[in-house]
């Protein structure tokens, strides 16, 4: 049931007195109500009324009739004014009767609910005024009209062409018997012996009447394996990703020399790693929402949940904190690379201070501007507070890294690749007394440099060319020939020291890779999951931030449900108007932070816990 339908229950109560013929009703929706002659107006016909039905969505009024019981009720009285009002009684050319004022009133009484579900309750006829459109004004009248002692419901053998329905009393509906289509749920504060209610709404619900779409909402417009089984993957990173990074920063910790500069931002970097994993496994064991949902029906929300304030008050700190120290590290390995600077070991001091506050200060914004609300899993902020609270601050360090840890790749393999000599080779590097990947005993990095020497001399082979050489006293005996063996010798012996000379420099460049990979892999795998994160995250919050409720293919996915539609369709109806699944997976790459560290550095640690543990 969609915006189509609405529009013609405002359009099809639709008739006029400027009929001047009388004519006989033959078939079609009306069938079963219409039996006197009708007043048609002038350049009108049966068909042209027919059509304006059907196009206003008469068959789809008809199909809820079909597969949705309760809703029958509502169907067959809103029909039945619908055929009295666009076709009523004539005699002698003239109007000689309308609906009935207990049609209009079981219009109300009948469809309410089903109206407000839509939320479209404002369509429903005003009973105490006059009949929408009739030219002369003209209340409901209560004797005298159509309808006065017919009722109908509509059965599933309906046919949802001709409109043929078989009167039978109309049953008053057993509140407890009342089930929600579909997948929807029931509102716990509807009152179904009262369908007439005023419902206020409730922060964090989405209901329609007596129905309310499942909590998270915005999990409720894809298809529910792709969620379930994002689920499952959601928790079991989570887990892996919590004891890795726990495992990183114990290793840290513990050994002394592991923190030796630029050790210590990988320690900081890995605790934020921890304590953010830590929050997301709040929903660990459970259907995936313990915290961002209240209930079955009404997500968490600033105003609702305190856990929810919490869980996004640590996330939101500590997705900043380690995006804070990774993309110092990532500075820091690009200034010792590069340019063989370590212009970040004696400031410190003034590094720690700038990271308390680059981590806090978003998270209590958010808070203060009342923006905290589940995003699915877990809670975060809403998506009017996103972009400038949580994706903004993030970028601002996050994006520069990004590019810095790209430039510092790139030009270490165009160093791999180039020949000794050329300009970029003379690029300097780092000494091997500075450390920036934890991989030997010393807490060295083990990036060996790459100076300006990085091509070493190889040993000179005796220059042909010098006095007191073999060579002279053969030159001297045989001046023609030896010059020319002379020239040929010169040019191989530089051909091979070139050789030589290339073969060193890529060793030795290769050899820094190698001796770095630990740095280089970890700032290449921030980069990777960070960019997912956040480009995803962009593309989401740009899509349902332009979303209201009246939006038309969010009604026609409510009609959907509402006509007992599974999930799965009506998932299918609206993903052209929605960022497909792998968004929602790929927004999802934050939990892969601590296992990726594990596996990067994991193996560094062994010999160090290896010699604690069992020394004897």
């Amino acid at each position: 049931m969609g915006p189509a339908l609405f529009r013609f229950l405002s359009a099809a109560l639709v008739a006029s007195s400027l009929a001047d013929t009388c004519e006989t009703y033959v078939s079609g929706y009306c069938t079963r109500f219409v039996e006197y002659p009708v007043l048609i107006a002038t350049g009108s016909s049966f068909s042209k009324v027919e059509s304006v039905l059907k196009a206003g969505g008469m068959d789809l009024l008809l199909s809820l009739n079909a597969s949705t019981p309760a809703n029958r009720p509502c169907v067959a009285a809103f029909l039945e004014m619908s055929c009295y009002t666009v076709f009523p009684k004539c005699s002698d050319g003239v109007l000689a009767g309308a609906p009935c004022k207990s049609v209009c009133e079981r219009v109300v009484k009948e469809c309410t609910t089903l109206f407000t579900q839509f939320g479209k309750k404002k369509l429903l006829p005003d009973c105490a005024g006059n009949i929408l459109n009739f030219e002369k004004e003209m209340p409901y009248p209560e004797e005298k009209c159509l309808g006065l002692q017919a009722t109908a419901t509509v059965g599933p053998e309906q046919s949802s062409v001709s409109g043929n329905l078989n009167p039978t009393p109309t049953a008053e509906p057993e509140p407890a018997a009342h089930e929600c289509p579909s997948f929807f749920l029931r509102n716990p504060d509807y009152n179904f012996s009262n369908p007439g209610q005023v419902m206020l709404p409730v922060p964090g619900r989405q209901c329609f009447g007596p129905c309310c779409v499942p909590c998270p909402h915005v999990y409720q417009l894809y298809d529910p394996l792709a969620i379930s089984g994002l689920n499952i993957l959601f928790q079991a990173c989570c887990l892996t990703s919590f004891l890795g990074a726990l495992y990183t920063f114990l290793s840290y910790a513990t050994f002394a020399k592991r923190r030796v500069h630029p050790g210590g931002m990988m320690m900081y970097y890995a605790l934020g790693a921890t304590v953010c994993h830590f929050f997301q496994l709040f929903n660990l064991g459970s259907n995936g929402y313990r915290v961002g949902c209240v209930d079955e029906v009404t997500e968490a929300l600033q105003s609702n949940s305190n856990l929810c304030i919490v869980q996004a008050f640590f996330l939101s700190a500590m997705a900043q904190y380690l995006t804070f120290w990774i993309n110092l590290f990532m500075f820091n390995l690009h200034l010792q690379l590069v340019w063989r600077k370590d212009w970040f070991q004696d400031r410190m001091l003034i590094m720690h201070v700038i990271s308390i506050l680059y981590s806090f200060i978003p998270p209590i914004a958010i808070i203060a501007s009342n923006g905290v609300a589940t995003i699915g899993f877990t809670c975060l902020a809403a998506v009017h507070h996103a972009a400038p609270q949580v994706l903004l601050p993030m970028g601002i360090i996050g994006w520069p890294g990004v590019v810095v840890t790209v430039f510092t790749v790139v030009h270490l393999f165009r160093m791999l690749l180039s020949a000794p000599g050329s300009g970029s080779t003379n690029t300097s590097s780092t000494n091997s007394s500075m450390a920036a990947t934890p991989n030997t005993a010393a807490a060295k990095s083990g990036i060996k440099s790459i100076g300006a020497k990085s091509a070493a001399q190889t040993p000179q082979a005796p220059d042909p060319t010098k006095s007191g050489s073999n060579t002279d006293s053969v030159a001297a005996s045989k001046p023609g020939k030896t010059a020319t063996a002379n020239g040929v010798a010169t040019a191989q012996t530089k051909s091979v020291k070139a050789a030589a000379r290339l073969a060193k420099h890529r060793q030795k460049i290769w050899g820094v890779i190698m001796k770095s990979w630990r740095s280089i892999a970890i700032c290449v795998g921030v980069v990777v999951i960070y960019g997912s994160f956040w480009s995803f995250t962009y593309v989401i919050i740009e899509a349902f931030d332009q979303i209201n409720a009246d939006t038309d293919w969010l009604q026609a996915w409510v009609g959907c449900a509402l006509s007992g539609n599974s999930q799965s369709v009506c998932a299918a109806q609206v993903s052209p108007h929605i960022p497909g699944g792998v968004f929602i997976y790929m927004q999802q790459t934050t939990v892969l932070i601590g296992t990726a560290t594990f596996i990067i550095f994991g193996g560094s640690f062994y010999e160090d816990w290896k010699e604690l543990l069992f020394k004897k």
